[in-house]
């Protein structure tokens, strides 16, 4: 679901026209000290008041006032980070979203509203599984963005009752397997359906070794293909501290996949052609309707070619890659398209020969 909130806010935050009055876009991270974290904030607040008409700096005031209030009094116990979106005038609206992981800090003022931050934070926070399993007990975590979005609680019904009064040692322990096997293959069918279900690409098992062991061994190939890791862990200590290992390892299994990315992209440039590379070419891939995937930088200097981009790739359903660190993509310019298929005109001229 709040994938799909996300989704809302974004395509929301994209009709938006430009209008006379600026939008003020601020994103806070909540990990950070809250005194720091708002006089960081209030000092870059105080520089992009002197940037607009004097006769708009009341209005403008009341905009920042009205974030402080919801930073102050609004924020659920478990938020991490925050986007707001405000914009006074003839046409005044206040858009917000409460996240369980963190957003830089950041707070800009233009003419329609900064989504790069929101598209990032999809990007490195996807959707994935987390099975927490114990010899009793399993539990099937869907994460959504950093935050539990679904369970499924699978308990292990009890034998020892019976074990004196009705069976014998050998007959407990044949019968005690066989409801073990019986119960790792019920969590391996509910995980196969529910990443199915859902398009899961990636899977994290966390629990007692045995266990977790055992589910690895008994899964299929082509969930065991998924699975990004396999975490030792007790579960009395409660399911958040897995949790947040468990979106670390994603965090940089995920960042594996983008640099694969642009090897892909680098491979499309010198054989089929089916890529662009920089600003221009990029945004024309984009808005002809040819773009597969937009790769970005994460740290692109020309931050409004990024949000242009990234505008442009929401608007047209185009997934985006934000990729870190990876000096191929910054070579090329820093922005890169896998396309569908190269439109008559579209410029062919090879790029220079990388070392990979």
């Amino acid at each position: 679901m709040k994938n799909e909130k996300l989704r809302r806010l974004v395509k929301r935050l994209i009709s938006l026209e430009p209008d006379a009055v600026p939008v003020l876009s601020c994103f806070v991270d909540l990990e950070q000290p809250r005194l720091g974290t708002l006089a960081e904030l209030e000092g870059r607040a105080r520089l992009l008041r002197h940037a607009i008409p004097a006769g708009q700096r009341p209005d403008f005031d009341d905009a920042f006032a009205e974030m402080k209030d919801y930073l102050a009094n609004s924020l659920k116990p478990s938020t991490r980070g925050v986007a707001l979106f405000a914009r006074w005038g003839d046409h005044p609206m206040f858009l917000d979203m409460q996240f369980e992981v963190p957003l830089e800090n950041r707070l800009s003022l233009n003419s329609r509203p900064e989504i790069y931050p929101l598209i990032e934070l999809k990007d490195v926070y996807h959707r994935f599984v987390i099975v927490i399993t114990t010899e009793n007990e399993a539990r099937i975590l869907e994460t959504t963005l950093g935050e539990v979005t679904q369970e499924i609680l699978s308990e292990r019904p009890e034998l020892r009752q019976r074990f004196g009064r009705e069976w014998t040692r050998e007959h407990y322990q044949n019968h005690k397997r066989e409801r073990e096997e019986q119960f790792v293959r019920e969590k391996v069918r509910i995980i196969d359906e529910l990443m199915k279900r859902r398009g899961h690409n990636h899977l994290v098992i966390a629990g007692s070794p045995k266990m977790v062991a055992r589910l690895n061994r008994a899964l299929p190939k082509r969930l065991r293909e998924k699975v990004i890791s396999t975490v030792a862990s007790n579960p009395r200590d409660g399911v958040h501290p897995i949790v947040r290992e468990a979106v670390h390892t994603f965090i940089a299994a995920e960042n594996v996949e983008s640099h694969h990315q642009v090897e892909a992209l680098q491979k499309a440039l010198y054989t089929d052609g089916l890529a662009a590379i920089g600003y221009h070419d990029c945004r024309e891939a984009l808005a002809g309707g040819y773009a597969d995937l937009l790769l970005v930088d994460q740290d692109h200097p020309e931050t409004e070619q990024r949000e242009d981009l990234v505008r442009l790739a929401a608007e047209f359903e185009v997934p985006v890659e934000t990729v870190n660190r990876n000096e191929v993509l910054e070579t090329l310019g820093g922005f890169g398209c896998l396309l569908r298929f190269i439109p008559q005109g579209f410029p062919g001229e090879k790029a220079p020969l990388l070392a990979a």
